[in-house]
């Protein structure tokens, strides 16, 4: 599961301004955890953002991934190239980046 989350946290410091569209999310293992991180982070609620973590053995502090989100405002998934049981790789882009056009 640490390897999934560290997935994640690689997915999302990757952004892509191609799409406004969420893509849709697979019914893998992985997108399920994509899915549960993507709901909690874009909430910006904290008892959220630490309800993950604590499903999911997050490997950084909580004020580190609510920073993150303070800066980034959330994001949008615009598509996801793989996934299976142990890893999905996706494209997302930030709100922040879809306010500037």
């Amino acid at each position: 599961m640490r390897n999934v989350c560290l997935a994640l946290a690689l997915t999302f410091s990757l952004l892509s301004v191609s799409a406004f569209a969420q893509a849709p999310i697979p019914e893998t293992a992985s997108g399920r955890v994509l899915e549960a991180w993507l709901e909690a982070f874009n909430s910006g609620d904290r008892a959220r953002l630490q309800a993950f973590v604590d499903a999911h053995g997050w490997p950084q502090p909580i004020d580190g991934l609510a920073a993150f989100r303070s800066q980034t405002g959330g994001f949008d998934l615009v598509s996801v190239e793989r996934s299976d049981a142990r890893a999905s790789r996706s494209w997302s882009r930030s709100a922040q980046a879809r306010r500037a056009g």
